[in-house]
């Protein structure tokens, strides 16, 4: 199913935050994470309730819940066992759907990352790094500087890239 970028930013922002929080949150909430207006959130999310990826939940303690069809979309990468971290801080509430890498020469590369997760989080001049986790002493570790962030589609920019591996 293809979903816009501003109905995928609205879904990846909806599952971060209901993970994050386990409640139904309102638009306003919603709206916060996404720099979208309120209105904005409201009318995509009638439309992601008609492809069934939302719920509403009527009543004082309601609001909007993703689905178990919106979960499956991004199920694989949410059990991807990445490991992410922020200038040697780990990340405990970011997912990392996709990892692109564009080889400019032969030892070096730049790239994107496309999360879920508070883009707010991370600055151009900032460190990351990705590393796979610990079998027997054998992981790979990816790690560049952010040159550059999309809001939109929840995309980090990186170059250089280092891919090293032990």
């Amino acid at each position: 199913m293809n979903l816009s970028l501003t109905q995928e930013k609205i879904l990846s922002n909806l599952i971060y935050l209901y993970n994050k929080n386990d409640r139904p949150l309102q638009a306003s909430e919603v709206a916060q994470t996404t720099g979208l207006n309120v209105g904005t959130i409201r009318n995509h999310m009638q439309i992601l309730k008609m492809l069934k990826m939302t719920k509403g939940i009527t009543g004082p303690k309601g609001g909007y819940i993703p689905t178990s069809k919106a979960f499956d979309g991004y199920s694989s990468n949410n059990k991807s066992n990445l490991n992410m971290y922020l200038n040697k801080t780990k990340l405990e509430d970011v997912t990392i759907c996709e990892i692109r890498l564009n080889p400019q020469d032969n030892s070096t590369y730049s790239g994107s990352i496309k999360i879920i997760g508070n883009m707010e989080y991370f600055s151009v001049g900032d460190t990351v790094t990705i590393q796979t986790p610990d079998n027997k002493n054998n992981n790979t570790m990816i790690k560049g500087i952010i040159t550059g962030r999309d809001f939109n589609s929840n995309t980090l920019f990186s170059s250089p890239i280092e891919i090293l591996s032990k």
